[in-house]
């Protein structure tokens, strides 16, 4: 149920990861649909603290060759804990979005940030919408266990087996939930060295302020039938394809125009990282399929157009 957020262990792949529920009463795993109450543990319980941000411990079980992660905790836990960082998240957001931004480099970083904050936010609701509605019926279940007649012996057989598990590990720290969130505000207050260079951008591109075309200008000038202009001239004349005539754009320039889009999206992506690219693709694809179809698209006069369409 936890996102790894830092190194994995070594030998740990993540594909091989599968989500499961916590445990208390003998164990109880859950990989995609499959189910077993107790299966066998091979290996003592180990914690992956000291390799990731979890607060909580977990145990490896392995079933033929899948590791599976185990956290030690209830369902009405994980439900607490998820709305708990659900409101920090929010709070984070809040004040992330009023924290003055002087520089193009700080607005970029902030953007990143709150990008981060937001996606992490969607989990948290994904999760807690699959907890709630409780497909599976462990949570009903683990009600039923603490308000049915024997919620006595259940306290104290969770009491226990908590207690075995400190005993087990006596040094095991867990760490609280509000101390990552205020590492949080400390790096948005006073950012390190690392934290401001979040993107990496190349010395053309001055963190966000230019684009760096030098690879596609090369590319331009190599085109069959193309001026050799030099790159200033290409700089204003680069986003005008409609120029081009037809005989010139063959399988060569399909390769240089589809490189230059790809550039273009993961650019934008860097420096507008809260921007809905996929809307924007969509709102772009409806706008050329109406002007084609009405025969006014820059550079593909009617006739060449249903032409194209024939053939």
């Amino acid at each position: 149920m936890w996102r790894m957020r830092e190194r994995w262990q070594e030998g740990i792949s993540k594909t091989n990861l599968k989500k499961v529920v916590p445990f208390f009463r003998g164990f109880t795993v859950r990989a995609g649909n499959v189910r077993n109450t107790q299966p066998e543990v091979d290996g003592t319980p180990y914690c992956l603290n000291e390799h990731c941000r979890a607060p909580h411990p977990y145990i490896i079980l392995k079933k033929t060759t899948s590791l599976i992660f185990v956290s030690m905790e209830t369902l009405l836990e994980q439900q607490r804990r998820y709305h708990e960082e659900g409101d920090r998240l929010t709070d984070a957001m809040g004040k992330e979005m009023i924290h003055p931004s002087k520089t193009q480099r700080e607005q970029i970083n902030s953007d990143h940030r709150l990008k981060q904050l937001l996606d992490r936010s969607m989990e948290c609701a994904t999760e807690l919408k699959d907890l709630y509605e409780d497909k599976d019926g462990l949570r009903k279940e683990e009600v039923q266990a603490l308000s049915g007649p024997n919620e006595f012996a259940e306290f104290y057989s969770r009491l226990k087996n908590l207690k075995e598990f400190h005993r087990t590990h006596p040094n095991e720290i867990s760490v609280p939930m509000s101390t990552e969130f205020e590492e949080l505000d400390k790096a948005r207050e006073k950012p390190s060295d690392d934290m401001q260079t979040l993107i990496d951008f190349t010395d053309e591109e001055g963190y966000g302020k230019y684009l760096d075309l030098h690879e596609f200008h090369n590319m331009f000038i190599n085109l069959k039938g193309m001026d050799k202009i030099d790159y200033i001239s290409y700089l204003s004349t680069f986003d005008q394809l409609f120029d081009i005539p037809k005989d010139r754009k063959n399988a060569a320039y399909k390769e240089y125009v589809l490189s230059m889009l790809e550039y273009l999206q993961l650019y934008t992506q860097k420096v507008k990282p809260l921007l809905d690219l996929h809307e924007e693709m969509e709102t772009v694809h409806k706008d050329f399929d109406e002007q084609w179809k009405d025969g006014n698209f820059p550079g593909w006069p009617v006739r060449t157009s249903l032409h194209v369409i024939q053939c």
